[in-house]
């Protein structure tokens, strides 16, 4: 009689415990189910909060393209891929876009963002030009007003974001014009 009530409290334990699993399962939303882990980051974007609505970190593959030809005879193309993690968030507000023209002594025209982390008394504590590929629209949506992003967190130490409490965002694009020579220079004793 007690190995039948035993074993009748092992199968209700066990019903019991799948139950509970297979719940805790269905709560899950997919970005936890695939390893993504909220984050509570402030974001902004020159000085304007970005208003977001969701945000998490989660490991994506990367494949980049590195030399790639393609002409009437043959096609090569070689590249390289890796796994990294990625800063994914919803806003409200797009990322602001800023253009400069600077005088340099070489002609350029450079594209980037300019990522900022912030900790929790303001103060600057690190920042990072990323390439347009590193920061990615991924969806744009007209009736809610929202803009998704993916942040590649490449070179981007994890106890840096341990650090951070807000992220300031801008994207650049920087025009240099060459210096113009002044009259008289070269004649100035």
């Amino acid at each position: 009689m007690k190995n039948i009530l035993l074993t009748a409290r092992l199968v209700l334990l066990c019903i019991a415990f799948s139950l509970f699993t297979f719940s805790v399962l269905q709560a899950q939303s997919l970005s936890e189910k695939l390893g993504g882990v909220a984050t509570q980051f402030s974001f902004s974007t020159k000085d304007s909060s970005m208003n977001v609505e969701q945000q998490l970190i989660i490991k994506r593959s990367v494949t980049e393209t590195l030399i790639e030809i393609d002409d009437d005879y043959y096609s090569f193309a070689y590249g390289l891929g890796y796994e990294a993690y990625h800063l994914e968030f919803v806003s409200e507000k797009s990322i602001r876009y800023i253009m400069n023209t600077i005088v340099a002594k070489k002609r350029k025209h450079e594209f980037y963002y300019l990522v900022e982390f912030y900790d929790s008394e303001k103060k600057l504590i690190a920042e990072k030009k990323l390439g347009l590929d590193r920061i990615k629209k991924t969806l744009f949506n007209e009736k809610k007003n929202q803009y998704t992003y993916s942040m590649n967190l490449k070179d981007i130490p994890i106890i840096l974001l341990d650090q951070t409490k807000s992220i300031d965002i801008i994207q650049y694009e920087v025009l240099s014009s060459k210096k113009k020579k002044t009259p008289f220079k070269d004649n100035m004793y």
